[in-house]
């Protein structure tokens, strides 16, 4: 409660408290004391009073000396502090009193502050029995009984005097409070003095030492205490004289220290920046050769050992690139360069690098986008390409199966920013609860096993921290051991206007997931053609060259529910005897879960005849002949996009279905 209060004022506080703790106790013990004690001696007054009077009342009223009893009640009454007397009958009814005007009244009627209780105890017992006195009351009353026997009739009437204390507690409340007043006073006075002399005395002692220890926090050098003599202060003026030395030496050597430390840093980010160079120029090299290579025909073992060298050089770029990153962020070289660049395309180029990655490892790569539109905005794209990077590399890296998912939420909180967060989930082996806290440090990796099976430094994500804040964004993860994580990027950026017009094929390019579709396409080449295509965006795919092996296609998965569905169909309009138009007209009647199956159109015929017609018919797309890539790409995107949740359900629905054992013949 102290500790935090300067000595100098502490011990004046002291002396003042202990006054006030006298003057405390005076008021709530004291007082208090004095007025029990002027209670009591007002009861034994009453009672007093009450053993005279009775007697001396009782034998008038047997005598029926009215005239001497009203005299004797007189009497009684010209105490100043007798307040009433009353004589009551057997009924309460007053007899005799003090106050003419009570005469002939029931005393409940009176407002007097009697006790019922006790009038009638007192008569009963014969005996004197005395109130207690009210806190809201200075007066206290008193009962006896008055029997006497008249005309062979016995009569128990009753006595009450009733007296004010408020003049005797007045009285002794005055002679207490006097002296103790005077004491109070006389204790306010030598603490003031107290106070004023002790003050001035201990601030002429610590000022000068609070002034040299401000003077020490501030950082200045060669600074020392003022103060002479023997006291504790003289003492404490010592003690931090020398404390100063110390610290202007260790100032000093750490002075000394930093410019070292500079200089060695200079030297490292030099060798970094120009090793980094030489390294990744054969690397890179290396990389592509590797790629070429992969086209090639090579036999099993070849294979095996291509991959292995170039998940080995892709790990060893990916790490070269950390470290580099992480140097200039140490240096505080790397600053923001806004430019104006679309997100869509930035994630397209950092894709390509890594949808490789995730093929080999069976995993699917699911991006959502709440919006449509491309995403324009105006910050460093070099920052935005590092932090996904990074977090999806990880994601890739420790996932084993299933999906990895990236979310894009941009929200226009203004004309010119956008609140953008991306989130990277996969379902990987997670991060421990106690490891969470530590995720972010530098060379942190987990000691679980499989955690260490994988290659790694340790400082992919404290640059993503890194980066992160360089921009006032942040960084956040959730996860769960076994289960999977999720890193979610939160920043709010400056929007751009788009310097193009600019479709949603960069970011459609890239499938999120592998799909089984189905191809109806009857020419042999085209069929081909797309085939190619689909498989290598990572697509499986089933063919019909005809209208009529579509619909047993799909008739089959009706039968026999536990075969996969087809996530889409690409059709081709202009078949020979039924075309595309009857063909899908013919799959949506096949069953009510395949009113939501997707359904592209392909023709060469690309006017505006033909899409108003397929949009009119049972299509959710179209593509006109000859297909781009790009185009392709987008579309299926677009609509698998939009008809994702219906897709599931239908799964789901036919995963509830019972299964039939699958015959042996197949469709086209």
């Amino acid at each position: 409660m102290f500790k935090n209060i300067p000595m100098r004022h502490l011990i004046p506080l002291l002396l003042l408290s202990s006054a006030l703790v006298f003057v405390i106790f005076f008021y709530a013990v004291s007082l208090p004391a004095a007025k029990k004690q002027a209670e009591r001696h007002s009861q034994q007054q009453t009672r007093a009073v009450l053993q005279v009077q009775h007697g001396r009342f009782a034998d008038l009223l047997l005598l029926q000396e009215n005239s001497q009893l009203n005299k004797e009640i007189y009497y009684v009454s010209t105490d100043p502090n007798t307040y009433r007397v009353l004589i009551l009958d057997e009924t309460n009814t007053v007899k005799y009193s003090s106050r003419s005007r009570y005469i002939g009244k029931n005393i409940n009627d009176l407002g007097l502050p009697v006790q019922e209780d006790l009038i009638e105890q007192a008569s009963k017992e014969r005996r004197i029995l005395l109130g207690q006195p009210s806190a809201n009351s200075p007066y206290i009353a008193g009962y006896a009984a008055l029997q006497f026997t008249r005309d062979n009739k016995d009569y128990r009437w009753r006595l009450i005097i009733i007296r004010d204390y408020k003049r005797i507690t007045d009285a002794i409340l005055e002679i207490a409070t006097y002296p103790s007043e005077m004491l109070a006073t006389f204790l306010l006075l030598v603490s003031v003095t107290a106070i004023i002399v002790l003050r001035s005395h201990l601030e002429r002692r610590t000022l000068p030492l609070l002034q040299t220890a401000s003077r020490i926090s501030r950082g200045e050098k060669n600074v020392r205490t003022a103060i002479e003599g023997t006291d504790e202060f003289a003492d404490i003026a010592a003690s931090l004289d020398q404390m100063a030395s110390r610290i202007d030496a260790q100032r000093l050597e750490l002075e000394n220290a930093k410019l070292n430390a500079e200089k060695a840093n200079a030297a490292k980010n030099y060798f970094l920046h120009h090793m980094s160079h030489e390294i990744q120029t054969p690397l890179t090299a290396l990389l592509g050769f590797i790629d070429l290579i992969k086209e090639t025909g090579l036999n099993t073992e070849a294979s095996l050992y291509l991959r292995t060298m170039e998940t080995s050089a892709s790990t060893l770029s990916d790490l070269i690139n950390d470290l580099l990153e992480t140097s200039r962020l140490e240096a505080g070289t790397v600053t923001p360069v806004p430019q104006a660049f679309c997100l869509n395309t930035n994630i397209q180029s950092l894709l390509d690098t890594l949808l490789p990655r995730a093929r080999d490892k069976g995993l699917s790569l699911k991006i959502t986008c709440s919006d449509d539109e491309p995403i324009w905005l105006d910050s460093d794209p070099r920052i935005f390409r590092q932090i996904l990077v990074n977090l999806i590399g990880n994601a890739i890296q420790y996932t084993e199966k299933g999906t990895i998912n990236i979310s894009i939420e941009p929200v226009a909180v203004a004309d010119d920013e956008t609140d953008l967060t991306i989130t990277v989930s996969d379902t990987g082996i997670g991060i421990s609860e106690k490891d969470i806290p530590r995720i972010f440090n530098r060379f942190f990796r987990s000691n679980a096993p499989n955690v260490r099976r994988q290659k790694g430094a340790g400082i992919g994500l404290t640059t993503c921290m890194s980066f992160a804040k360089l921009i006032n964004g942040s960084l956040d993860v959730e996860s769960t051991l076994g289960v999977g994580s999720s890193f979610t990027f939160r920043v709010l950026v400056p929007s751009s206007i788009p310097e193009r017009e600019y479709d949603f094929s960069a970011l459609s390019m890239q499938q999120q997931e592998s799909l089984l579709i189905l191809l109806v396409e009857h020419t042999p080449v085209s069929q081909l053609l797309l085939k190619s295509i689909l498989e290598k965006t990572g697509h499986r795919v089933e063919t019909c060259r005809t209208a009529e092996a579509a619909i047993q296609f799909m008739k089959r998965r009706l039968i026999y529910p536990h075969l996969e569905q087809a996530s889409l169909v690409l059709m081709d309009l202009h078949m020979p005897e039924v075309d595309g138009f009857r063909a899908a007209e013919e799959i949506r009647g096949l069953d009510s879960r395949y009113e939501r199956t997707p359904i592209i159109a392909t023709s060469t015929q690309n006017d505006q005849v033909m899409r108003d017609k397929v949009a009119a018919e049972e299509f959710d797309g179209f593509i006109a002949k000859p297909i781009d890539r790009r185009i392709l790409a987008e579309e299926i995107f677009r609509v698998t996009r939009q008809l994702g949740a219906k897709k599931d359900v239908v799964s789901e629905e036919l995963r509830d279905s019972e299964p039939i054992a699958e015959p042996a013949q197949s469709v086209n």
